[in-house]
């Protein structure tokens, strides 16, 4: 006999009915979440043929209607918004609390969550479950672009932001996750520029291991973490892609992990067309999954087309093809995608937590937390209304919200410096104007009592930053606002150091404010004006010059940078910030 599929309107999962006339008894669905999950997974891998479980280990994976499988997409990013735009992981690494990270964790997977369940009512492609966030790499120099998606340079400080970070996206309960977190980027990452070619060199392993992979085994022993992403740069030579060493022996066999791995974008093509170190798609695709590479992201096919191929041409066992699916599905099977609603609590997760009230007052608070004031002479600050009558705000970008330089989320409102001082201003009886250009903002500075200046970097992911200062243009306004003699305050808008050698002395207050997300100008409101004390501590060092930075290629960081190793006074170290008690 076989069994036929019985479809009842409230189950994700499929029943089964006998009916005579045939003599295979091979069910046509995932066994029910009665059984116990390895038992699960082997009986859908044992039904899927080849070709199918190939379809399964891309970004997009495609839907199995024969064995109930629906389409699922695996790629999202999550760092910090997902409708709700919160401050960047810097910006939270600033906090230097983990709870503020378990909670804007909890808060996006919780949006992502209620989003997905939405998808599966309406009979859309599933998605929004699995993240490719904490980035957890080291800010080990500060031209890297991505910065701004780090903890900072610290293993330690990101260790403790990250685990909770992955406990908030995961959820707490004991057999289905509320979403998957990614482990990003395994291992040594820390360039933009030519990426896909890149080989990071740390020969050292007392190096490597101290510095650039603590955050990771501690991610997957104590945070528990889904699944990890192997970066687009190499290591030693061998792209982590295809790092058997990394992924296998370190990974797997030394830390224990039962997760799955996913390249980064492009990564296993550039085996065969960046790097020029296999001779076709099908040698690279055998290449990372036979290193342990399970998921082949991005947009391009090479899994999907080329494993099977693989497999026939001896280049790869069918066995390893096999395990790496089982990693996938058990991952799919523990998101509760075959199970019905009502046996996963997070299928009950409604639209009323998407951009929610309570959403805002958590970005506001953690934006507020995340400012570090970093000099405060003369204690011009907090803004006193009996000293100040009129403020100039000033600076490319202090009238548009700052929400990131990637992710920025789709919060039905965000608030800009501008909006919040002016607000906040107002209502102290204060007169706020604005003027954005140079000449114009100069004459203003002139009869104001204090200038708001608001810098704006060009800074993210393919965008390193080689040159550290202001952007000539803006410095040259700064320059000509320090003659009028009017006091300034200057709000660094970035995602890590800006050096400030040439002018810092000549004014008497600055913050690092980051990109502080849909509530960062009230936040930063809060702070001008005394409302909310700071408390915020870099992250990351804040070097004068960029003569006291190595190599950009130089990835031994015992040479002279981080706060660990550098050799001539900096700015502001790594841990200051100062209060206004």
């Amino acid at each position: 006999m076989i069994f036929t599929r019985r479809l009842t309107a409230t189950l994700l999962f499929c029943s089964w009915i006998p009916v005579s006339g045939m003599s295979t008894e091979i069910p046509a669905c995932p066994l029910g979440a009665d059984h116990p999950l390895e038992v699960r997974v082997n009986d859908l891998l044992n039904r899927m043929t080849l070709e199918e479980m190939a379809s399964q280990l891309v970004s997009r994976s495609p839907a199995i209607q024969r064995l109930g499988i629906p389409a699922f997409i695996w790629d999202n990013e999550g760092k910090h918004a997902f409708v709700s735009c919160f401050p960047v992981s810097i910006g939270i690494a600033a906090t230097w609390n983990p709870s503020l990270s378990e909670r804007v964790a909890s808060a996006i997977s919780d949006e992502a969550r209620a989003t997905h369940n939405n998808l599966v009512k309406e009979g859309k492609t599933q998605r929004y479950l699995c993240f490719w966030a904490p980035t957890i790499n080291m800010a080990r120099d500060p031209r890297w672009g991505r910065i701004n998606e780090s903890f900072g340079e610290d293993p330690y400080l990101t260790t403790q932001l990250a685990i909770p970070f992955i406990r908030g996206i995961q959820g707490n309960d004991p057999k289905y996750l509320k979403a998957a977190a990614g482990i990003n980027h395994y291992a040594v990452y820390s360039e933009e520029r030519d990426r896909h070619s890149v080989d990071a060199i740390v020969r050292d392993e007392r190096l490597l291991r101290d510095y650039y992979l603590p955050q990771f085994e501690a991610c997957i022993k104590q945070g528990g973490a889904a699944t990890v992403g192997a970066t687009n740069n190499g290591l030693n030579g061998v792209p982590l892609c295809a790092n058997r060493f990394m992924l296998n022996n370190i990974l797997r066999q030394e830390w224990g992990f039962n997760g799955f791995v996913f390249s980064d974008s492009a990564s296993v093509e550039d085996l065969y067309q960046t790097r020029a170190l296999v001779p076709d798609a099908a040698t690279a695709a055998a290449a990372a999954l036979g290193a342990g590479c399970d998921i082949n992201t991005g947009l391009s096919d090479t899994y999907l087309k080329y494993l099977p191929e693989a497999v026939r041409q001896s280049l790869i066992s069918k066995n390893d093809v096999v395990e790496a699916c089982r990693r996938v599905m058990t991952v799919r099977f523990r998101l509760g995608l075959f199970d019905p609603p009502d046996e996963v609590q997070y299928s009950r997760i409604t639209d009323r937590v998407i951009d929610s009230s309570a959403n805002r007052q958590l970005a506001r608070d953690v934006a507020a937390e995340s400012i570090v004031l970093l000099k405060n002479e003369g204690n011009i600050l907090p803004l006193q209304t009996s000293i100040i009558k009129r403020i100039l705000v000033t600076g490319p970008r202090a009238d548009l919200p700052e929400l990131g330089r990637k992710q920025t989320g789709s919060s039905s409102k965000n608030v800009s410096a501008l909006e919040g001082i002016r607000q906040r201003g107002s209502a102290a009886g204060m007169e706020v104007v604005y003027e954005k250009e140079s000449a114009a903002s100069v004459r203003a500075a002139s009869s104001s009592d204090v200038v708001l200046f608001f810098t704006s970097l060009m800074e993210g992911e393919v965008s390193d930053r080689m040159n550290l200062d202001l952007p000539p243009r803006q410095e040259k306004q700064l320059l000509d606002l320090i003659e009028t003699g009017t006091p300034i305050v200057v709000v660094f808008i970035s995602g890590g150091c800006v050096t400030s050698e040439r002018w810092i002395e000549h004014v008497p207050a600055a913050l690092a404010a980051w990109y502080p997300g849909e509530e960062g100008g009230n936040a930063i409101a809060d702070i001008l004006f005394g409302d909310v004390n700071p408390s915020g501590k870099l992250p990351i060092t804040f070097y004068r010059n960029r003569e006291q930075l190595l190599p950009f290629d130089e990835f031994d960081i015992r040479k002279g940078m981080t706060y660990q190793y550098a050799k001539a006074p900096v700015q502001w170290s790594f841990g200051h910030g100062l209060g206004y008690t």
